[in-house]
């Protein structure tokens, strides 16, 4: 007796499930073998003061690093501090620019 044969459907599948064990065996294979994630950091500014210390830390020392590292947080609170002053979308600045003409 002939084996009946498979629908295009269940040979669909067959062939997805056979093309996907690879990739899945591979992948719960990678998660085991994966270092443990570096912590991340507590703030923005943090973050953004850690790209500093990776791309120019060879050039600047620990007090300047430090200083580096305030001054970036200090900017990040200020720009948070902007950000929760509603605005409409017509009000004018704060001051207005008008030059002096001899």
């Amino acid at each position: 007796m002939r084996e009946k044969q498979p629908t295009r459907r269940q040979f669909t599948k067959r062939i997805a499930a056979v093309a996907a064990a690879p990739v899945a065996a591979s992948a719960s294979t990678a998660t085991a073998q994966e270092p443990a994630q570096p912590a991340r950091p507590a703030t923005v500014g943090q973050a953004l003061a850690d790209i500093i210390r990776l791309r120019h830390g060879q050039h600047l020392n620990a007090d300047q690093l430090r200083s580096v590292t305030q001054r970036i947080e200090n900017n990040v609170r200020m720009a948070d501090r902007l950000k929760r002053i509603p605005l409409q979308n017509g009000e004018e600045p704060a001051f207005q620019f008008t030059p002096d003409v001899p």
